[in-house]
C-alpha cells in the first residue's frame, strides 16, 4: 500500500493482497465482470480500501491489509496445529463445520484472513 497516496492501493498490492494475479485484475477491470471500483491516475490503476472492502463483503471502514490466504496457504497455515487438507476447508465451508468466514472472489476462488484462521486455532488449543 502507498503511504502517500491515503487510502489507494494499486493493481501489483491488490493483486497481493486477493492472492489473484495483476492479468485477472487487468481483465476484471476490461470485462466490468466485477463491480470493483477503481481511479485512474496517469496511467495507472488504483483501488480505493474501502471499495476492495465491499467487494470482499467486509466492512469498508476495515484496515488490515494483511495479504489473504488461498485455501491451499490456509490449510498449509492451520496444519501447523490440526492436520489440514484443501480439501477439508473446502468441506467445512460447505457444511458451516467452523466458521473460517471464507471470503469468495470472484464466481470460484475462496480466500481467507489470517486472523480468522488464528481465532481457531485459538479455540482448538482451549481446554474443555
Amino acid at each position: 500500500m502507498n503511504n502517500n497516496l491515503g487510502a489507494l492501493m494499486s493493481r501489483k498490492d491488490l493483486a497481493r493482497f486477493l492472492s489473484v494475479g495483476r492479468e485477472t485484475l487487468a481483465i476484471w477491470k476490461s470485462t466490468q465482470k466485477y463491480n470493483l471500483r477503481f481511479i485512474k491516475i496517469g496511467n495507472r490503476i488504483f483501488y480505493r480500501l474501502a471499495d476492495i472492502n465491499k467487494f470482499i463483503g467486509v466492512d469498508e471502514n476495515e484496515t488490515d491489509v494483511e495479504p489473504l490466504l488461498d485455501r491451499k496457504s490456509a490449510a498449509k497455515y492451520l496444519s501447523k496445529i490440526k492436520p489440514t487438507s484443501p480439501n477439508t476447508l473446502a468441506v467445512w465451508d460447505c457444511t458451516k463445520r467452523y466458521d473460517l468466514k471464507p471470503i469468495k472472489i470472484g464466481e470460484r476462488a475462496v480466500r481467507y484472513r489470517r486472523a480468522e484462521l488464528d481465532k481457531f486455532l485459538y479455540t482448538l488449543l482451549q481446554p474443555f
